[in-house]
C-alpha cells in the first residue's frame, strides 16, 4: 500500500510544478495519475514541505494498493481505494489505447 494526498474540496493531490500544487478537482494539468508516497509520514513530510507550510492535519492520506515500486496510482487504482468522488478531472484524461 502506499498513499495519496487528499482534500475534501480540491481532491486528490496529483503532483506540482512550477510552484504550483495540482488536484484533481481544481486542474489536474491533463494528467491521468496521481502521485502516491510510500509512507503516510512521506505524505505528510510532503504537505509541510510547501512554501506555504500547511498544516498536514488539513489533508487525509488515502491507502492506495500500487506496485511496491510505483510512484503514481491510475484512476483504476484510486477507484478501488474508494475515492470516486475526488478522482474529478483525473477521469477525464484517462488515455486511450490504440490507433486512431
Amino acid at each position: 500500500m502506499k498513499y495519496a494526498i487528499t482534500h475534501p474540496e480540491q481532491g486528490i493531490y496529483v503532483g506540482h510544478a512550477m510552484g504550483m500544487a495540482f488536484w484533481s478537482l481544481w486542474d489536474a494539468a491533463g494528467q491521468d495519475c496521481a502521485v502516491v508516497f510510500d509512507t503516510k509520514e512521506d505524505a505528510r513530510n510532503h504537505v509541510m514541505s510547501w512554501a506555504t507550510h500547511n498544516d498536514p492535519d488539513a489533508y487525509g492520506y488515502a491507502e492506495v494498493g500500487v506496485a511496491p515500486d510505483a510512484h503514481y496510482a491510475t484512476v483504476a487504482d484510486l477507484r478501488k481505494a474508494g475515492l470516486d468522488a475526488l478522482i474529478g478531472d483525473l477521469a477525464i484524461t484517462v488515455p486511450t489505447f490504440g490507433h486512431a
